[in-house]
């Protein structure tokens, strides 16, 4: 794909400009006869990568995962990823207003993500997530949670809870924090939801 510096997404939304990124995704999936409680399962491999007008090759990520379906509709996968990141910005890690990585400084971490998620059909589903391993310089713990209760067909109740631990070496910042987001929809009409906009998490940083 490719996004030219002057282009203006008219409709829709495009996060950065002047770049082009090579996304293959190869996978093989296996559909077990003997295991009752699995649908399907299988490996898979993807790439992404980043080339950015003015700095060339700057993001890298070799993903490893296996997923499996079971057949009470829920779903897990587990990966190993790769990551190399060059900045085009300066930037701190932690979120913190602590001392900034500086453009040009490039980087390479190792990290393992897990998921899981329920049934989404059902009125009561919870996914969650944890990313352990490398961040930068340093080390990233994160756990987070998600529950959803649908009031069919016009309330949705939901509240994420995320857990972080970022851990860098002197003299940048290291931090933990929780991240609470509560999240109400409700649908008046097929055509008319509350609030407007439906991505919307309001978060408070403890």
């Amino acid at each position: 794909m490719l996004v030219g510096a002057g282009y203006n997404a008219e409709v829709g939304y495009v996060k950065r400009t002047g770049y082009k990124s090579f996304n293959p995704q190869v996978g093989y999936t296996f559909y077990p006869k003997r295991l009752k409680f699995i649908i399907r399962h299988g490996p898979q491999f993807q790439l992404d990568q980043l080339h950015s007008d003015g700095y060339g090759f700057t993001d890298q990520e070799f993903t490893l995962r296996y997923t499996a379906r079971f057949r009470n509709q829920s779903s897990a996968y587990l990966s190993i990823n790769r990551v190399y990141l060059k900045l085009t910005d300066p930037y701190d890690p932690s979120n913190s207003d602590g001392p900034e990585y500086q453009a040009g400084e490039d980087f390479i971490y190792w990290y393992i993500f897990t998921h899981y998620r329920t049934d989404s059909r059902k009125a009561l589903t919870f996914s969650t997530y944890a990313i352990m391993g490398g961040y930068f310089e340093g080390e990233l713990y994160s756990l987070s949670g998600d529950l959803e209760y649908k009031f069919r067909p016009y309330v949705n109740l939901s509240m994420d809870v995320n857990y972080n631990k970022v851990i860098q070496p002197s003299p940048y910042s290291s931090v933990d924090y929780w991240l609470l987001g509560p999240k109400l929809d409700i649908t008046f009409t097929q055509t008319y939801t509350w609030p407007p906009w439906s991505s919307t998490i309001r978060s408070a940083k403890i």
